[in-house]
């Protein structure tokens, strides 16, 4: 923005307590009662261009701010994000009217996903919620493939199942027609011994 300082009183007053409300800090009233004329004298001149410098500079110096700050909080918000447990879908034909669908957890070290039996009073099972079946219908229970560890676990003062670095839960489905559509979602708990992160639950679809 450029300051003309042959521009009538009135309007310089307006452009300063524009520029000082944009930047918040406070109003600024120029009241000339004894001053009939529209010009502005050198003094005041002078006054008003260092005001406008001054501005400007806050102005500058409080957007990089607000950027640096944004640049920090989304940094450390994303180092905050632990997802120690990434699932992937997939399905296989088993015969002509069976398909299986496969969740498979790929577990970080140090960390693991429990299994579907847990006794009430331990961690959320993982546990597999159909709710839509469209030409279609689940054969049987969901089934585990992995390497098993049955353990005392000092945090729930009990014994728990659970997997580490991966296992895969297996569902055979039987399809009706020419194709079907399953969806649903599933819930799984993690923990890494020393602690445990919040139940998640993880869509999924499949057009069979």
């Amino acid at each position: 923005m450029s300051l003309s300082f042959d521009q009538p009183l009135g309007f310089v007053c307006e452009t300063i307590n524009f520029l000082l409300t944009e930047i918040e800090v406070g109003r600024l009233y120029l009241c000339l009662y004894n001053n009939k004329s529209w010009m502005i004298n050198d003094e005041l001149q002078t006054l008003i261009f260092i005001i406008y410098c001054s501005l400007s500079i806050l102005a500058e110096m409080k957007y990089l701010l607000l950027l640096i700050s944004f640049t920090l909080i989304t940094t450390l918000t994303q180092a905050q994000i632990v997802e120690p447990v990434k699932w992937t879908f997939d399905t296989e034909k088993v015969d002509e009217n069976t398909i299986a669908v496969t969740f498979t957890a790929n577990v970080d070290e140090g960390w693991y996903v429990y299994a579907q039996d847990i006794a009430d009073g331990g961690p959320i099972p993982t546990e597999f919620t159909f709710e839509t079946l469209k030409g279609c219908a689940t054969s049987g229970k969901v089934q585990e493939v992995g390497k098993v560890i049955k353990k005392y676990d000092g945090m729930f003062d009990m014994d728990l199942k659970y997997y580490k670095k991966q296992v895969q839960f297996k569902q055979l489905i039987t399809v009706e027609g020419k194709g079907g559509v399953v969806e649903g979602y599933l819930t799984f708990m993690t923990c890494n011994g020393e602690k445990c992160l919040p139940p998640t639950d993880i869509d999924f679809k499949f057009e069979l």
